[in-house]
């Protein structure tokens, strides 16, 4: 089947669809959205500094315990310079910054103290997930890792598995939808749709 065929199937709530695991399992699901934008919740990368509200030069007012900001040297009243070459002049440009990256991407910092002008390159954290008892967290499997920072998704109610994203989905004619791409929720799974897909494939593979 030629997935670029033309056109776009066409996102409904409602839609009954099938997705199959590696192990040729069906699974049946019901396609509960519309095309969305999900963003950076979860997967919000972690530096564990904070910096004066409205400064400019921007300094830094808490570093926290531990986290990468102390272990690469930074500290309370040092004044920020740049962020991977990207200047950064006022406060309000440091946490749209610092959300553009994700977890284990490396930063080089520069900034200056009483000693002068200071530079560094470290990786970012992961943010700390919280605990929850509740039922609506508690299910085989489990979460996906990343399971937000999407754009242009949308989910549907199939108990896919971690192990088991990247596995296709389809409608009953079998005409495909998309790809699962992360365990959202006890009842939910992202999926990347074909029209994603098919722009990816045309402009990277040639």
């Amino acid at each position: 089947m030629n997935i670029a065929e033309t056109g776009t199937e066409k996102i409904e709530m409602g839609k009954l669809l099938y997705s199959i695991n590696a192990a040729d399992k069906v699974m049946r699901s019901v396609l509960g959205s519309t095309l969305f934008n999900l963003p950076k919740i979860n997967s919000q990368p972690y530096l564990g500094a904070m910096v004066v509200y409205n400064s400019s030069p921007v300094q830094f007012s808490l570093i926290k315990a531990g986290s990468p900001a102390e272990k690469a040297g930074i500290k309370v009243g040092d004044e920020l310079i740049s962020i991977n070459g990207k200047a950064i002049e006022k406060a309000s440009e440091f946490a749209p910054e610092i959300l553009k990256y994700w977890a284990d991407d490396e930063v080089a910092f520069e900034w200056t103290n009483a000693s002068g002008k200071m530079t560094k390159t470290f990786k970012l954290d992961r943010r700390g997930q919280s605990v929850s008892n509740h039922p609506a967290d508690k299910f085989e499997g489990g979460k996906s890792a990343r399971r937000d920072g999407f754009n242009a998704i949308f989910t549907h109610d199939a108990a896919i598995k971690t192990e088991d994203c990247g596995s296709p989905v389809f409608d009953w004619e079998g005409r495909f939808y998309g790809i699962n791409i992360a365990r959202f929720s006890r009842t939910t799974t992202v999926v990347i749709p074909k029209k994603t897909i098919v722009e990816f494939v045309t402009k990277h593979v040639k």
